[in-house]
């Protein structure tokens, strides 16, 4: 069902906006890239939409090593470890440490 959800979403488009869920603005972007730090893994992807608790995120990746971190910020093809979703993912916000936008995915395994 989440797969179905997933492909759904990125397919049509839809996009959740915080002002009809009556909340404020998101400090997030919809295309924008960003690295998603959480609880458990740190995630990278280009934001497709944003809602009440999850963020979704296509041509996403598992960031597993990044190795130096602000050369990673930097260019992201500095990384160690990198493993693509096989499709968008959906992160919930309150697993979710720290995010900062990226200029881009590097969406290869490495």
């Amino acid at each position: 069902m989440l797969k179905e959800l997933i492909k759904e979403i990125l397919k049509e488009g839809i996009v959740g906006k915080t002002e009809e869920i009556g909340h404020t603005p998101s400090p997030y972007q919809i295309g924008k890239f960003y690295h998603v730090r959480t609880v458990t893994m740190a995630i990278a992807g280009e934001l497709k939409g944003i809602y009440q608790n999850e963020l979704v995120f296509k041509d996403a990746s598992w960031v597993a090593d990044t190795g130096r971190f602000n050369e990673y910020l930097k260019d992201t093809s500095k990384l160690k470890e990198n493993e693509p979703f096989k499709s968008g993912v959906i992160v919930g916000r309150g697993a979710i440490i720290d995010c900062t936008e990226i200029s881009q995915v590097y969406k290869n395994v490495k």
